[in-house]
């Protein structure tokens, strides 16, 4: 199986928003360039998405929406990370979703996305 990225060519006023579908992909953007990342959370379990990146990507801004509210199931909210590339080659963002006092070990998802910086 051949795996095409996916190729990224945004002003920085027009960022390209990333959620849960991408996980797993690779992007491909140009250095300077940045992109928004949205990921889910469930704040009635405790869980949220703490990321890392790699060194040659830094974090812009990050915002919390309020999205939807079910009295079954309780709220949920969306974290958005805007993240800027500011060195060449491969680099990644790696997000864990886990509740912040528990281990690392205990960690109910894992996002991962490549970025190709040229």
């Amino acid at each position: 199986m051949v795996v095409i990225p996916t190729v990224i060519s945004a002003s920085p006023s027009e960022n390209k928003v990333l959620n849960d579908n991408n996980n797993g992909e690779t992007i491909t953007i140009k250095k300077g360039d940045s992109f928004n990342l949205q990921l889910k959370e469930n704040m009635m379990t405790g869980y949220l998405w703490k990321i890392r990146l790699s060194n040659g990507l830094i974090l812009i801004n990050t915002k919390i929406y309020q999205t939807g509210f079910s009295h079954m199931f309780g709220g949920y909210q969306v974290q958005e990370w805007t993240i800027k590339a500011v060195a060449g080659r491969n680099q990644q963002v790696i997000g864990l979703y886990r509740r912040p006092w528990m281990k690392v070990t205990s960690v109910g998802k894992i996002f991962t996305l490549n970025v190709n910086v040229i």
